[in-house]
């Protein structure tokens, strides 16, 4: 795999799957019939040292199992559950395949500081994920995969209506395969921040919640997630990544001038939540250190706690934070909150659900009120199946082409 940081692509963190011979011939990248920004497959070789079995998000949802022949150019759809199919393992003999079948499953909570257990908010088959309180009241959005693609729904307090807010569609034919995440709206409650993963890599874009045409935050060639918008609207601050390096920063809004770099110690994966205090004073982010936060005129940063959190959102206040954080048996999520002039912690609910085998197993933190938040908690079932009979044996046609191959060598 290799990632692409040449400045002069005008792009990002881009993976490809190259082939490396042994010999004097000189590496190549094998063809693919979809897109993949950002995204670095698992795989595993046949015994005939041609072929390999990828993991690759195409078709959505999930992850799925490819063969391709990297002298032919030719994938080859092997399985497709609507889950999770990794890490994929070929037998020896190349007639078998072990692979991990992951089943995840996104669900609303909404957690109080006077009734800390979990309460279900929305739930359904599929995920509901990064969801965010309007500033206005009275409705959210959220990230959802319900019609086989990523997309943000816009939704009323009362559940009694729902509709699409930003889809692949919005920025044109053929985008259909892209993620949307992370939204975040802005203090009005008109607009909405949030993260896309197109042909140009990971960028932020703004939509009006009434509708209208996407716009970027910026034309800078980095890395951008995590949007969060300052009180007065006038800025975004977010995570950025530039030729391997990892930032806090701060956009203005509508601007032309470079982003300004807030702290350069955060830590990239997965992505820290931003989350800008309500009165403007601080940003809070994970870094190296934990749980941090930096002034927005970036003349002072702390850590208030000594683990990053998965999960946070300030109080109303801004004397607090409040977030999900790993357990002490580390088997298990924390409900908790600190001060962040005086770094101390007071936990609401130790160990309130089992911590989720997931690379996020948290995705998203908002709150509704004083005392009320909203969060995303994955359900996860994984396990390490078996599969036979997935390799067709080539055709006639295929043996022929294949033997005026051999001939020519």
């Amino acid at each position: 795999v290799w990632i692409s940081e040449d400045p002069s692509e005008k792009r990002s963190a881009r993976a490809q799957f190259w082939v490396l011979p042994m010999a004097d011939a000189p590496p190549y990248a094998p063809a693919w019939p979809f897109d993949l920004p950002g995204f670095a497959p698992a795989f595993s070789w046949f015994p005939d040292n041609r072929r390999v079995v990828s993991a690759l998000p195409h078709p959505r949802p999930g992850v799925h199992l490819w063969v391709t022949d990297t002298a032919r150019n030719t994938p080859r759809l092997i399985a497709t559950t609507g889950g999770i199919e990794n890490d994929p393992a070929v037998s020896p003999d190349g007639t078998r395949l072990a692979l991990t079948l992951q089943q995840a499953d996104y669900d609303l909570y909404q957690l109080s500081v006077d009734r800390p257990s979990p309460t279900v908010v929305l739930a359904t088959s599929l995920n509901e994920m990064d969801p965010v309180w309007s500033p206005t009241g009275g409705e959210m959005a959220f990230t959802t995969d319900r019609t086989g693609r990523d997309e943000i729904w816009l939704r009323s307090q009362q559940g009694d209506w729902e509709r699409p807010l930003v889809t692949p569609a919005d920025f044109g034919p053929g985008q259909l395969d892209r993620l949307l995440a992370v939204p975040a709206f802005s203090p009005d409650g008109q607009r909405i921040a949030y993260t896309r993963q197109g042909p140009e890599g990971n960028r932020i874009w703004l939509s009006p919640i009434a509708g209208g045409p996407p716009v970027r935050l910026s034309e800078i060639d980095s890395v951008q997630d995590s949007p969060s918008w300052s009180p007065d609207g006038s800025w975004i601050a977010y995570v950025e990544g530039t030729r391997g390096a990892w930032s806090l920063a701060k956009m203005r809004v509508g601007a032309r001038t470079p982003p300004q770099q807030l702290a350069s110690d955060l830590v990239p994966f997965p992505f820290s939540p931003v989350q800008w205090a309500p009165d403007g004073s601080r940003i809070a982010y994970n870094s190296a250190k934990g749980l941090s936060v930096v002034s927005s005129d970036n003349t002072s940063v702390h850590a208030v706690h000594e683990q990053p959190w998965i999960g946070f959102a300030w109080s109303a206040d801004s004397q607090r934070l409040f977030g999900i954080r790993t357990g002490e048996d580390f088997k298990h999520l924390t409900f908790t909150s600190v001060d962040v002039r005086s770094g101390s912690e007071r936990v609401i609910s130790a160990n309130f659900m089992p911590y989720p085998i997931s690379g996020q197993p948290v995705r998203g933190f908002t709150r509704i009120s004083a005392t009320s938040f909203l969060t995303s908690i994955a359900h996860v079932r994984s396990d390490v199946w078996l599969l036979e009979g997935f390799d067709a044996p080539p055709s006639v046609w295929d043996r022929f082409v294949d033997s005026l191959r051999f001939r020519r060598r």
